[in-house]
């Protein structure tokens, strides 16, 4: 490094050799880099200088002159530190190792020779071992093995793209937005998670790579490849648009019966239930649920893949319910749901995916009947929800600490066990709630695109607790909760709609303990919110604007007739469409 004091023993190196590297990070140097220069001269000429700097010039490099400055002194030997050699042996050997990785890397890039590939992943898996959780060069050295592995996959040479994403996520955490290096932490791991994206349609890579692309764009100068990479990943939805019209087209080459067609029915499936998430269009749903039926009719009683089949069709119902309100599509995704169980006994691989299914789908059940069923009078409702948490606790067991869905499972748990405190007010089921949504969140990365969701329903539980024993710090958590989510979530998100029903929810918990009328109106201008975000579906706002407009005339609120006025409105345009 430039200003760096170097001590060499002028017994054991009888003339100077000095090299100019360069590399092409902005942070912390791991490794001495590409050799660019070199210059080799005697120790009685560099100490014929004296005590004054002199200029060392270097051989010309692609027309330029590199030169150095020095200033040489000799000194009395003096003891050194057996840590501190240690040390010393230690980041040399992490230099070596790192050069050597990146110029097996670079013979990799020229010959194409798969063998160099694997040379650089050891050389650089070496430098890894050697730096541990705290040391100074892990991220470097996490980011010089994520990149050689996901070399190796882009020109297919690897399959595993997965160990490369975990690995720039953790050179990411390490290298936060005031470090040198956070663009292009960033830029790769966008990178990597759209090439995921397009290999296994996985729609959470998609929604990842979007937001990490948002963060880009603001980052990356013009004319930089950091901004072209940053466009491209902000463009994925220009790209599903695409894609789904390449694979309707391309499913016209697989009549029914076909062999390749289940697999093209998934894939155009796939990336319209992701188009729907990010866009609210009930036509998205409608073609994928129009096309699960038909893998479904392919998949006979017997046929190995029918659980799958039945799966498959059953989430997207369940999703038009949640959007639509259609009880039958409820009560359908129900029965298949129940059904793909009964063919995932346990010990199948797939078991806990169905098991959260059901019991989500149940809850949904629960909850959409909550006032035409009396928990008091019909234990039926008990029954349900109590089925409803089984089924999220044996997924969980099936999800322990260290499984990629623990988080998931725990958030599920948690809901359950807040929804049954809701209508059965038992203390216990609301404190394992809170518990548990805690830790879910804690363990939920901050760029996942679920997060969201674990605010809001730790946000929900707090405020209930609030209701219960009126400690003003759960209410201002819940409100700040809610907060997060809207700034997480872009501003035609279908889910902006919840933050604001939530956050509707905290200020009137205010208002209700400490009769602020602050808190109304706060509460007031969420519920105008919620009600009027057009990317979430009718029945969800039609039941905010009811419930706004209970409220307004409760508090004699002046915005009463606004409420019922968009109630009715509301109401008319869900009617027109059944």
């Amino acid at each position: 490094m430039l200003g760096d004091i170097v001590i060499l023993p002028l017994r054991e190196v009888p003339e100077l050799s000095v090299e100019i590297r360069v590399l092409y990070e902005l942070g912390r140097l791991l490794g001495n880099g590409e050799a660019v220069g070199k210059l080799e001269t005697a120790w009685d000429e560099l100490l014929g200088h004296g005590d004054e700097p002199f200029e060392l010039p270097f051989p010309s490099v692609c027309g330029d002159h590199p030169s150095l400055t020095l200033k040489v002194a000799v000194l009395h030997p003096c003891e050194d530190r057996d840590g501190a050699l240690f040390g010393s042996l230690v980041d040399c050997e992490i230099a070596r190792a790192t050069d050597a990785g990146h110029a097996r890397l670079a013979d990799y890039v020229t010959g194409k020779t798969v063998s160099h590939l694997h040379d650089a992943v050891e050389h650089f898996q070496l430098v890894l071992d050697q730096c541990p959780v705290d040391h100074p060069d892990r991220a470097a050295a996490l980011f010089n093995l994520a990149s050689a592995r996901l070399m190796g996959y882009v020109q297919k040479d690897l399959q595993d793209i997965d160990s490369s994403i975990s690995l720039f996520r953790e050179a990411l955490t390490l290298r936060l937005q005031d470090h040198p290096d956070h663009i292009i932490s960033l830029c790769y791991l966008a990178d990597a998670l759209i090439r995921r994206y397009f290999k296994e349609d996985t729609a959470v890579d998609l929604h990842e790579s979007i937001q990490l692309s948002s963060k880009l764009l603001p980052l990356c100068p013009e004319g930089t490849c950091f901004r072209y990479i940053a466009v491209m990943a902000n463009g994925v939805d220009t790209v599903i648009s695409d894609s789904i019209q390449f694979q309707r087209i391309g499913l016209e080459f697989y009549p029914p019966g076909h062999t390749g067609r289940p697999r093209a029915v998934d894939k155009l499936s796939l990336d319209l239930r992701t188009h729907f998430a990010q866009c609210g269009s009930i036509d998205d749903i409608d073609e994928s649920i129009r096309l699960r039926r038909e893998v479904v009719s392919q998949c006979p009683e017997g046929h190995p893949s029918r659980d799958a089949s039945l799966d498959n069709l059953a989430s997207p119902l369940l999703s038009r319910f949640e959007f639509q309100g259609k009880s039958d599509d409820l009560n359908e995704a129900i029965s298949l749901f129940a059904e793909a169980l009964s063919l995932r006994p346990v010990g199948h691989e797939f078991r806990d995916c169905t098991l959260d299914n059901l019991g989500r789908a149940l809850l949904t059940y629960s909850n959409q009947y909550a006032g035409d069923i009396n928990l008091v009078t019909n234990p039926y409702r008990v029954i349900i929800f109590d089925r409803a948490i089984s089924l999220h606790r044996e997924a969980l067991t099936l999800r322990p600490p260290g499984h990629l869905y623990h988080d998931t499972a725990l958030n599920n748990l948690a809901v359950a066990l807040a929804a049954r405190y809701n209508n059965l007010h038992v203390t216990e089921d609301l404190d394992e709630a809170i518990s548990l949504s805690r830790e879910s969140l804690r363990l939920r990365r901050h760029d996942h695109p679920e997060r969201h969701r674990n605010l809001l329903n730790l946000s929900s539980a707090l405020c209930s607790r609030f209701m219960q024993i009126q400690e003003n710090e759960d209410v201002e958590e819940a409100i700040r909760l809610c907060q997060d989510s809207l700034e997480a979530l872009p501003t035609l998100h279908p889910d902006r709609h919840f933050s604001y029903t939530w956050l509707q929810q905290a200020y009137l918990s205010c208002y209700r303990v400490r009769h602020n009328v602050a808190d109304l109106s706060f509460a007031v201008e969420n519920f105008r919110l919620a009600s009027g975000h057009a990317t979430q579906g009718l029945p969800q706002r039609i039941s905010v604007s009811y419930s706004w407009a209970v409220v307004a005339e409760q508090y004699d609120h002046g915005s009463a007739l606004e409420a019922y006025s968009t109630f009715f409105e509301l109401l008319n345009a869900h009617l027109a469409t059944r």
